[in-house]
C-alpha cells in the first residue's frame, strides 16, 4: 500500500489520479466530515458524512485510523486496506499504518514551497481566509520529526505529476512487486 502524506496542496490528490491512470493503483476512499470542494463528488474522493456519524462508526470500530484536522474528522475503514492501493493521510495516521502494517506500507511524502502552495489552492478556489489557516498549521503539523518513517521524499515543485507518479511507482515497485 502506498501512502502519501504532504502539506495542503502539495500534490495528493493529483498524483493519486495520475497513479490510478497510468499504473491501475486505486486510491482508498477514506471518510471525512469536511465540506465537500467544487469538482469532488461523494464515494469518489471521499465518503463525506456527517461528524455524528463519524463519531457513532469511531465508537464502533470501524475505522483502521483516523484524524482530527483542520476542525474536521478523517478516517479509513478496515475493509479498504489491501495492496496495490494509493491512501492520503495525515502524519499520525502515516504512523499508525507504519506501527500496524509495517513492511506493507510505502510512505511518500510529498513537499512544494510554499508559495507553490498557495498558489495551487488559490487555483483550486480556497478562501485566502482557508489559505492562511491551513499554511500557518501546516509548519508545524507536518514537521519531519513527527514522522516513525517515510521511505521516499518527492518534491512536486519542478516536475510534472507524471513524472512525481512514476518516481513514486517506480521505488513501489522495487521493494513490494518483486
Amino acid at each position: 500500500m502506498i501512502i502519501l502524506v504532504g502539506a495542503s496542496a502539495s500534490g495528493k490528490s493529483v498524483v493519486v489520479k495520475k497513479m490510478t491512470e497510468l499504473y491501475g493503483i486505486e486510491k482508498v476512499v477514506t471518510y471525512t466530515t469536511r465540506p465537500m470542494r467544487t469538482g469532488e463528488a461523494n464515494g469518489i474522493d471521499y465518503h463525506f458524512i456527517s461528524k455524528e456519524d463519524f463519531i457513532s462508526k469511531k465508537e464502533k470500530d470501524f475505522f483502521l485510523e483516523t484524524a482530527f484536522y483542520n476542525n474536521n474528522y478523517y478516517g479509513t475503514a478496515f475493509e479498504d486496506i489491501t495492496s496495490n492501493k494509493a491512501l492520503i493521510v495525515e502524519p499520525s495516521g502515516a504512523n499508525v499504518y507504519y506501527d500496524k502494517l509495517k513492511e506493507n506500507v510505502f510512505i511518500v511524502y510529498l513537499k512544494a514551497s510554499p508559495e507553490i502552495r498557495k498558489k495551487r489552492m488559490i487555483e483550486r478556489g480556497d478562501s485566502l481566509e482557508v489559505i492562511e489557516k491551513r499554511m500557518k498549521g501546516d509548519i508545524d503539523y507536518f514537521d519531519m520529526g513527527k514522522f516513525k518513517k517515510i521511505h521516499l521524499f518527492v518534491d512536486t515543485e519542478n516536475i510534472t505529476i507524471d513524472q512525481v507518479a512514476n518516481i513514486i511507482y517506480n521505488d513501489y515497485k522495487k521493494l513490494f512487486l518483486k
